[in-house]
C-alpha cells in the first residue's frame, strides 16, 4: 500500500498553507512549504528563472523526503516570472514526487488580491491574479492527467467545500505510515 502525498497548488494567497495544515492534523504526515524549503523570503512573488527555481526545489525535496512516509507539500503549479509573465512549473517537479493526489486551492480573485495585499502590503493587478490562477488551474490539470492522480479543486473562501474535502481527507487516514505499520 502506498503512503499518501499530497501537493496542494493554488496561487499565492489563496490559503494553501492553512489548507495544507489542517490536512496535516488529520493525516499523518510531515508538511512541507515549497517556499520555506527553498527560504524565499521576498515579498515580491516574481521569480527570475522559474526553471532552475524548480530544480532546487526538486533537489531539495529528494534530500528532506523518504520513500515510505507520507507528505502534504504546499507550492505551486504556475508563477510570475521576471518580467510578471504566468510561467508553468515544468511537469518535471512533480514526477519524482511519487503523488496520491493533487489538491488545487482557489478562492475569488478579489479575495486573493485582499489578502495579499494585507498579507505582504503589495497591491497586485487584479488581472494579473486573474490570468495566474487561469495558468495554475491548467497546469495542476495537465500534472494530474499526467501522473493519472485525482485531481480536487477547493474554494477555500467557501467553509462548506473544506469541511467537504476534511472528509474525503478523512477516509485516506487508514493509508498512512503510522497505520500501516
Amino acid at each position: 500500500m502506498s503512503r499518501p502525498r499530497l501537493f496542494i497548488g493554488g496561487v499565492h494567497g489563496t490559503g494553501k498553507s492553512l489548507l495544507s495544515k489542517q490536512i496535516t492534523q488529520i493525516l499523518v504526515g510531515k508538511y512541507i512549504s515549497a517556499s520555506k524549503l527553498l527560504r524565499w523570503k521576498s515579498k515580491s512573488k516574481k521569480v527570475d528563472n522559474i526553471y532552475r527555481n524548480q530544480v532546487v526545489l526538486s533537489e531539495l525535496l529528494q534530500t528532506c523526503t523518504k520513500e515510505d512516509s507520507s507528505y502534504i507539500i504546499d507550492g505551486h503549479f504556475a508563477l510570475w516570472n521576471k518580467d510578471n509573465k504566468c510561467e508553468e512549473v515544468p511537469l518535471e517537479t512533480f514526477v519524482s514526487l511519487g503523488l496520491s493526489a493533487i489538491i488545487i486551492a482557489t478562492s475569488p480573485p478579489q479575495i486573493i488580491h485582499n489578502r495579499l495585499k494585507h498579507r505582504d502590503d503589495i497591491k497586485y493587478k487584479l488581472e494579473d491574479i486573474v490570468s495566474l490562477q487561469a495558468v495554475e488551474m491548467k497546469q495542476a490539470k495537465y500534472v494530474a492527467k499526467y501522473l493519472n492522480v485525482p485531481l480536487i479543486i477547493v474554494d477555500t473562501a467557501n467553509v462548506m467545500e473544506i469541511k467537504n474535502l476534511m472528509k474525503q481527507i478523512i477516509q485516506m487516514k487508514p493509508y498512512t505510515r503510522e497505520n500501516l505499520l
